[in-house]
């Protein structure tokens, strides 16, 4: 029988690593910022009208999972990945 301590030291670290995973808006700025850059052309700043359009839009989205363009008033990059993909890596494509 394993020990209480390593089974709630192994969920700890499952926790904190995808806690990890978790994207913040300055890992996507900066990914942006920098392929802007590479072009000649200046960073992006965030948008809270359009984090809320796209939270919405997300939320609405969880019960089919369905990747489809909003046909909304913004672009949008869609991407699908699996394993370790972080949204930032999202933005290479």
């Amino acid at each position: 029988m394993k020990s209480p301590y390593i089974v709630i030291t192994t969920i700890f670290f499952i926790m904190f690593s995808t806690c990890q995973a978790q994207n913040t808006p300055t890992d996507f700025l900066e990914v942006h910022t920098q392929a802007r850059k590479e072009v000649g052309v200046g960073p992006l700043s965030w948008n809270k009208t359009l984090e809320a359009y796209a939270q919405n839009y997300a939320n609405g989205k969880i019960k089919d999972c369905q990747m489809e363009h909003s046909n909304g008033p913004y672009g949008e990059n869609l991407a699908e990945g699996y394993g370790e993909m972080k949204g930032s890596d999202a933005v290479k494509f």
